[in-house]
């Protein structure tokens, strides 16, 4: 019956390792598959995203092409557009020379006016009622401003295409424009005093729809539906008149998307149309860049059940060679030695890894099982270890409370360097304190531990203790000694020192033979002989508790450290209270 208790175990193993598999896979199932459809709802968003920021980009540019011109060339004070037409109209102008000044004054404002936006090509100004037509020069051709006749026929076939196209972006002959008309109040089916056209720059406009391509295959194109006219961003492909045709018939609708084939690719429209402009902004992206990372998802899903299946049936394998037939053998002879058969022996061959180990305990117990004295023994240390690591870690929380309460004290009397200077002791005090590492250190970083604990208390007491220490000879700073055996000594000396109005305490290091001997004194409490005594006998008979004094646990470890011959001495103090001695012998090893 037990050895079907055993091997219920390992089909109770196996069992929750493919339920384990199977949560697991499915877990993740899915997870990459929502994820996967996140991704594409999320990269999708972002695509109509950027072409709605492109309209957006757009509309705003002519916006503030025909606000700034109007306001410009129109509605400020010293427009000097409006000057020259009147005094051209009124024939008022002094002499030919005023006529040239005031026409290179306008020229000026002209050219100020077509640098307001990278859009702007040129500026066309029309005067219908003088049939004269001002036109500025582009980056092309300059900054030069001339006039000439403008005939009827001519302004009237520029009305006529601005009236029947949107009121922002018009096309007119050779290219797209802004129309601006003064005053603003004249309809545009009527020739008022003054018609600025100004023109856009097509190439400024393919590097705004470049603006999209951010990675490759990505195309941005402009559709301008009262002209017919299609500009495209850099390096763009252009889809095929009748998908084109297609994806353009509805203009009623916000945004649209569909799948279109160029070339033998399979391409997503993204497309949004504008009401103010009468254009489509229309995005075009390969299906394959944009699957690309939720495919990535769903082949690293394959790509992880695939492994993970193999993983299992590894594992499986292994298991069975190197755990169920282990578990059988040990199992059998645990049994044989519950029966008293002490001198069966397990084959540590036919066991491999942590099984051997286990092998060799089973054979080794088999053969020491009576001896009680090494069990006690191991017992013994374990007690030990543990109270090294009780002792290294006892704090005293009310230093940390009277710090807190005292940096807060500073702080309301905006003390802040002091503030600034205790947190720093105190920082660097907390992380001596709680830092992980062994229970031996040097010399040098145990002394300076409690130099800073002397200096947070000084700065506590302030006047009221004063402290002189000696230094570390060069010779004796890579000492390695047991962690926090100083500060408890300190706390001792200022928590019985403290009963007098003032208390001086002194540290010294005296070097006798093999041993160094760190005493440290203060001039607080008269102890009596026999009170000494009493102290002394505390600290020799102190039993095995963990939970004890500060001061036994230094004397303690130091004993258990160096031996009998170390330790805490306490006597009276040369300065009127007590003085306690840390007599250090050497460890072998070193930090």
């Amino acid at each position: 019956m037990k050895k079907k208790k055993s091997f219920s175990l390992v089909r109770r193993l196996i069992g929750i390792v493919l339920i384990s598999f199977f949560f697991l896979l499915s877990v993740q199932t899915i997870s990459t598959l929502w994820g996967r459809n996140l991704v594409t709802r999320e990269m999708y968003s972002s695509a109509h995203n950027n072409v709605r920021y492109l309209q957006k980009s757009f509309e705003d540019n002519l916006k503030s092409i025909r606000t700034g011109m109007s306001q410009r060339l129109f509605v400020q004070e010293d427009a000097q557009l409006i000057n020259f037409y009147i005094r051209l109209r009124r024939d008022s102008f002094a002499s030919p020379a005023h006529y040239q000044w005031t026409l290179n004054q306008l020229k000026s404002d002209l050219n100020v006016a077509r640098q307001m936006n990278p859009l702007i090509d040129r500026m066309d100004v029309y005067f219908p009622r003088l049939h004269l037509c001002l036109q500025s020069g582009n980056s092309a051709t300059g900054n030069s401003v001339t006039i000439r006749t403008a005939s009827d026929e001519e302004t009237t076939q520029l009305y006529r295409a601005f009236q029947n196209q949107a009121p922002l972006l018009a096309w007119a002959g050779d290219g797209f424009y802004v129309p601006c008309y003064y005053p603003n109040t004249v309809s545009r089916t009527d020739a008022g005093h003054i018609l600025a056209a100004v023109h856009i720059n097509e190439t400024k406009i393919q590097e705004l729809l470049s603006v999209l391509n951010t990675y490759s295959g990505k195309n941005a194109l402009l559709y301008h539906h009262d002209s017919g006219v299609c500009i495209t961003s850099r390096n763009s492909i252009s889809p095929p008149e009748n998908a084109l045709s297609q994806l353009l018939q509805n203009t009623a609708g916000q945004e649209e998307s569909c799948r279109i084939e160029i070339d033998g690719s399979t391409y997503i429209a993204l497309r949004t149309y504008s009401e103010v402009l009468h254009c489509s902004f229309i995005q075009l992206i390969q299906a394959q860049q944009l699957n690309a990372v939720p495919d990535m998802l769903l082949k690293g899903l394959l790509l992880f059940s695939a492994a993970m299946l193999a993983v299992v049936l590894l594992i499986l394998k292994s298991f069975h060679r190197y755990v169920k037939r282990p578990v059988q053998t040990l199992t059998a002879a645990f049994e044989a030695a519950g029966s008293g058969v002490l001198h069966i022996r397990v084959n540590t061959q036919d066991c491999a890894g942590e099984f051997r180990i286990l092998a060799d305990g089973f054979n080794e117990m088999v053969v020491q099982l009576g001896e009680l004295i090494d069990t006690n023994y191991r017992q013994t240390i374990m007690l030990q270890q543990a109270q090294l690591k009780t002792l290294q870690a006892q704090i005293n929380p009310h230093f940390l409370y009277n710090s807190f309460f005292f940096l807060r004290t500073m702080l309301e009397n905006e003390e802040t360097e002091t503030a600034a200077e205790f947190t720093g002791y105190l920082g660097k005090y907390y992380r001596y304190i709680t830092k992980s590492s062994d229970d031996l250190v040097t010399l040098e970083e145990e002394y300076d531990h409690a130099i800073t604990y002397l200096h947070i208390q000084l700065m506590r007491f302030g006047e009221t203790v004063s402290a002189q220490a000696d230094s570390i000879p060069e010779d004796m700073k890579a000492r390695p000694v047991p962690r926090l055996i100083l500060q408890p000594l300190l706390e001792n000396c200022i928590e019985h020192g403290m009963a007098a109005e003032k208390m001086q305490i002194r540290i010294s290091l005296i070097p006798d033979g093999s041993l160094l001997c760190i005493q440290v004194e203060n001039s607080g409490e008269d102890f009596t002989p026999s009170a000494l005594q009493t102290l002394q006998d505390r600290l020799e008979n102190a039993g095995d508790d963990c939970h004890t004094s500060g001061l036994t646990n230094v004397h303690r470890r130091l004993r258990l450290y160096y031996g009998s011959a170390c330790g805490v001495e306490l006597s009276k103090s040369a300065l009127g209270g007590l003085r306690a001695v840390l007599k250090i012998g050497v460890i072998d090893h070193a930090v």
